[in-house]
């Protein structure tokens, strides 16, 4: 049996780990397609290496680079940083393009992530604020 255009395909589903709360059919909230790939780069791009105790190589070492001047090899070190642990790690991603602005102030930097999820055309367009926090 066809499903009817208007309801989307589920192809990925990810548990939310930030709210572990049941809904309404007493089944723990899930994340679908885009919003389970979001979520994983996010979780990537802010775990450092060597933080996950089973899996000492999963992450990103873009806050090392937070702490530096802002320059433009600063700019293309984070975007290298950034493409490369979305490509280890996030295999539902092909990665289209990288952008990171720094704010006026250089306290935080704005990165843009735009991606395809693999088996769908439309990139997808994540934005992710990076504080410079001590």
């Amino acid at each position: 049996k066809k499903k009817p255009n208007a309801i989307q395909e589920t192809l990925y589903q990810d548990l939310f780990a930030f709210n572990l709360v049941k809904n309404e059919n007493k089944d723990l909230n899930l994340l679908e397609n885009e919003n389970a790939v979001k979520q994983s780069i996010i979780n990537i791009l802010l775990t450092n290496v060597g933080e996950r105790h089973f899996n000492p190589d999963y992450g990103s070492d873009i806050n090392k680079v937070l702490f530096e001047n802002i320059t433009p090899q600063t700019i293309s070190t984070l975007k290298s940083l950034i493409r490369t642990s979305i490509e280890n790690f996030e295999p539902r991603a092909k990665i289209l393009e990288v952008s990171v602005t720094p704010s006026a102030d250089e306290h935080y930097l704005n990165v843009n992530v735009i991606f395809n999820i693999i088996n769908k055309t439309e990139p997808i367009n994540l934005d992710i604020l990076l504080n410079r926090i001590r």
